[in-house]
């Protein structure tokens, strides 16, 4: 025959059952905020470190190139002095 029509009926929260529900959502956007901000706190503290890293090796880099050219000008200010002593003791007196 005609089926009984039945409805689902949403009942309206208590005071309590909103109340709880509020605080559930807090603590869960609290933890999720706590989290996050734990998260971004590790993350930037380890590109820090990265990019010290990286600035102590250029550092080292041009400090070993700055060497090598001085080590370059040292050898050859001492070739012009050995040529000029070698040409002043080839002029006949």
């Amino acid at each position: 025959m005609f089926a009984r029509d039945s409805y689902l009926t949403m009942t309206i929260p208590s005071i309590t059952q909103f109340l709880i529900y509020t605080a559930a959502i807090g603590g869960i956007t609290l933890f999720w905020a706590t989290l996050t901000e734990n998260a971004y706190g590790a993350v930037s503290m380890l590109a820090n470190e990265m990019f010290a890293d990286k600035v102590s090796q250029h550092r080292e880099r041009r400090r070993k190139m700055e060497q090598e050219v001085r080590r370059k000008i040292e050898i050859g200010d001492k070739i012009k002095e050995l040529a000029e002593e070698e040409a002043e003791r080839q002029v006949p007196n």
